[in-house]
């Protein structure tokens, strides 16, 4: 019976991981997320990254069209099941889904996803992030440099970076620098200066904003 019993714990250890498993291994310091039933822990966000994050929140959802909402760090089912599940920085949900009660997103719900790159997780940003939004059929990705990065031309940061879903991948079709105010119009249109969003300041003028 004792064999048995190891064998069965063994077979626990080595299945692979599912969305329902990371509900319990949240710690309120690390973002655990999974692909392919294998575990990815990354650190914390730093300052910055918290900055810019609420500012862009506050924004998109006063431009949000009727119906569409923006959820920060929302958790978004992926495919193949349960096991692959990423917490981008911000979800914009499509118009008439509802959140309430819900601890998942499915991908078919999800509009658009932000993700701020941050130091320690700059692949998984830019690389491996990504292409499982685009396996899973989001139809648009946001990108967010906040520090220097390739292929940043002269531009200044924060440069955000606006993909599209086109046949399976994803193609940039807008960027825009900090330094003056510009428009980006996916999934919505929005005008800023992607500067302001670091200023500790701007939100309190936002809302002053008539």
């Amino acid at each position: 019976m004792a064999a048995e019993a190891a064998v069965e714990t063994s077979a626990l250890e080595k299945r692979p991981y599912t969305i329902d498993d990371l509900l319990e291994l949240d710690d309120g310091y690390h973002r655990f997320e999974l692909l392919d039933g294998t575990l990815i822990m990354s650190p914390a966000p730093g300052y910055d990254h918290q900055q810019f994050s609420a500012s862009l929140h506050m924004l998109l959802t006063r431009h949000a069209p009727k119906g569409i909402r923006v959820h920060i760090a929302g958790d978004v089912r992926l495919f193949g099941g349960n096991e692959n599940g990423l917490v981008p920085d911000h979800v914009i949900t499509r118009a008439g889904v509802s959140t309430r009660g819900r601890t998942w997103l499915d991908a078919e719900e999800v509009l658009c996803v932000v993700e701020v790159v941050s130091p320690g997780s700059r692949r998984l940003d830019r690389v491996t992030k990504p292409s499982a939004y685009a396996d899973a059929g989001i139809p648009f990705l946001w990108r967010v440099e906040l520090t220097p990065f390739p292929g940043q031309l002269h531009e200044q940061v924060p440069v955000i970076l606006v993909h599209e879903l086109r046949d399976g991948r994803y193609r940039l079709i807008e960027r825009l620098a900090a330094g003056a105010a510009g428009k980006i119009m996916h999934p919505f249109p929005v005008e800023f200066d992607p500067a302001e969003l670091l200023d500790e300041e701007w939100p309190e003028r936002f809302y002053g904003e008539a």
